[in-house]
């Protein structure tokens, strides 16, 4: 009996009680942390167009050169052309087409941000550093070793296969305007 009085005493004393009732830092896994991950970056693709001019360039490029794609594709279905590629099989609906499209074009957004994330955290390093082989052929060439140089051909890396597109896109309309 003396001893839970003693117990009670000291939690009249000390508030745990108050402590119990706080929840905990939940511990996240490896797939709470890596869908976390993807969901910032997921975000901030198309953020960053609010800081970054040359990145809201790419992305409404991008997405306007993939819709280009998807409409003329469905034009087309509509007129008894078949889809060939695999990935969508040869006779897709609008809404599998648009919905699939849509979703690899935001994939490949932040595939893309991550890259660029990733390459210049690695550009502010090296750039930091005066012995890195950034700062030293930045120095040897005359040119400052502003990492913002580095990100800029990150940002130019994206619009590689774009021209294949391009030509794909206008393919697509010369079919249909032939038929």
């Amino acid at each position: 009996m003396k001893r839970i009085l003693v117990v009670a005493a000291l939690c009249a004393a000390f508030p745990f009680s108050a402590l119990a009732q706080e929840p905990l830092p939940a511990a996240r896994g490896k797939l709470s942390t890596t869908f976390h991950f993807i969901g910032r970056h997921v975000k901030e693709s198309f953020a960053d167009c609010k800081t970054d001019k040359l990145w809201c360039f790419y992305v409404v490029g991008s997405s306007l050169i993939d819709a280009a794609d998807t409409g003329s594709t469905i034009v087309g279905m509509h007129r008894g052309f078949r889809e060939t590629s695999p990935f969508y099989g040869s006779d897709p609906s609008t809404f599998r087409l648009v919905s699939e499209s849509a979703g690899i074009s935001v994939a490949r957004l932040t595939v893309m941000h991550i890259a660029r994330e990733r390459y210049s955290k690695l550009c502010n390093r090296d750039a930091a550093d005066p012995n890195s082989m950034y700062s030293r052929i930045a120095a040897k060439r005359g040119i400052s070793p502003d990492p913002h140089r580095c990100t800029l051909a990150m940002d130019l890396v994206g619009w590689t296969p774009e021209p294949y597109h391009v030509a794909v896109v206008v393919h697509n309309i010369k079919l249909l305007k032939a038929n």
